[in-house]
């Protein structure tokens, strides 16, 4: 029992450490997995979630409504373009994570992907996404 409760008390702080210790250290996964989730949401046409994602600062300055006003003119006209060339989205890729050298910006480079109507010829539109780390979270931004 004791030998258990040992090996359980030792298993949770090196989980803790190496949570802690690999975040700091790498925060490519965690840039990566907001900027999956933030995009999804863009191309679900759930704009007021993916405000969340966005920079604080300019939420408060722009205003949560008028944020999800030009998220949804934004990938409206995306959309409307791809309407027009016959074409139809088929989804997304999170190609790299480039950071600045203070390691408080990133940039993520994505592929965006469309098929025409049969859904084959597929094709890709390159495009990036700045994010900033204010307060311990990364937030998209201008």
């Amino acid at each position: 029992m004791r030998t258990m409760n040992r090996f359980r008390s030792g298993l949770i702080v090196t989980v803790a450490l190496l949570l802690v210790g690999g975040c700091a250290k790498n925060p490519e996964p965690v840039v990566r997995q907001r900027a999956q989730a933030f995009t999804q949401l863009l191309t679900t046409d759930a704009f007021e979630e993916a405000v969340a994602y966005f920079d604080p600062d300019i939420v408060a300055r722009s205003g949560q409504v008028a944020l999800t006003e030009a998220f949804k003119s934004i990938m409206s006209a995306a959309k409307s373009i791809n309407e027009a060339a016959g074409r139809q989205p088929a989804g997304f890729e999170i190609r790299t994570v480039s950071f600045y050298a203070d390691k408080t910006q990133a940039s993520v480079h994505l592929l965006f992907f469309t098929t025409d109507a049969s859904g084959s010829d597929r094709r890709s539109f390159p495009t990036d996404q700045k994010w900033v780390l204010k307060k311990k979270i990364w937030y998209a931004t201008q």
